[in-house]
């Protein structure tokens, strides 16, 4: 399925991208501050890098981290809507036909399945880097918060990258691997400023680069969008709900909290075990 309904030269196609990154960049960084500015009486415009040392409850500053990822999946709705005549939907199958839900409910399943099978093998190497954090009201409510806006946010960035980008780039080369290729360099160049990345490095980026090669590994593998986005999110809400890590980008009140050295290089191997278990749990409950 192409995008080519409506306006579908070069120029508006480059000018569409440009206005969602804008609305994710500008005015949903505007909206985020205004947030965390609003809750702390410090006016619509906080630093930056004070952000993660403000005095807030973290599930504030986690919705003012997510809600630029609401702005932008709004602004896609619109340049398919108002810009392509198409609905939002149609860039989840490859050829715009009717979402397989089911697909998405594995990913998320396994690859939690996955998280936690490692998680636990670590918690049992290192016992004592792991720290218990539960309490019921916070989590409840950061439950509830993560759920709705870690949705929208991993529901964003694959409808965006591997989504409008990818049949986007299907216009410039019939060979799969170029668009393969450049939406995980560019979905590796978007976690740039993440705090994992400007901690540990250029490891932390091959870790993003080679999570956006798997992510589009499933989409050629499927057709379709709905088993990466699904384990997108379930990785996401693993890293928001059970197990929270220094320099994390989703800073939360999780059950645990990880205080013990990190090495990204170490956690690259384990990311590469992950994808191999994914793959043989993915088959087990069921693929295309």
């Amino acid at each position: 399925m192409t995008l080519k309904n409506g306006r579908d030269d070069w120029l508006s196609r480059l000018g569409y991208i440009l206005l969602i990154l804008a609305s994710f960049i500008i005015l949903g960084d505007r909206c985020a501050y205004a947030v965390i500015g609003w809750v702390t009486a410090m006016g619509d415009d906080p630093a930056l890098s004070y952000i993660e040392s403000l005095p807030l409850e973290k599930n504030i500053l986690l919705l003012g981290i997510l809600l630029p990822f609401a702005l932008a999946l709004a602004t896609l709705a619109a340049v398919m809507n108002y810009g392509h005549h198409r609905p939002l939907a149609c860039l989840i199958r490859e050829d715009g036909g009717r979402p397989a839900w089911q697909y998405l409910w594995i990913g998320i399943g396994c690859w939690i399945i996955v998280s936690m099978v490692i998680e636990s093998a670590q918690y049992v190497l290192h016992p004592a880097a792991y720290s218990w954090k539960f309490q019921s009201y916070p989590f409840l409510i950061l439950f509830l918060t993560a759920v709705v806006g870690i949705s929208l946010q991993s529901g964003f960035e694959e409808l965006f990258f591997r989504g409008y980008l990818w049949k986007t780039l299907e216009g410039i080369s019939s060979q799969r691997w170029v668009p393969l290729g450049i939406t995980s360099l560019v979905f590796c160049g978007f976690h740039y400023f993440n705090p994992e990345a400007m901690a540990y490095g250029w490891p932390a980026l091959l870790v993003y680069l080679l999570m956006g090669f798997f992510l589009g590994y499933l989409r050629m593998r499927s057709g379709g969008l709905e088993e990466s986005i699904g384990v997108h999110l379930g990785n996401n809400l693993f890293a928001a709900l059970i197990v929270q890590y220094e320099n994390s980008a989703l800073a939360t009140d999780a059950i645990y909290y990880h205080t013990g050295d990190i090495n990204m290089r170490y956690y690259l191997i384990l990311l590469i075990v992950g994808i191999l278990l994914y793959m043989v749990l993915s088959n087990l409950f069921g693929r295309r």
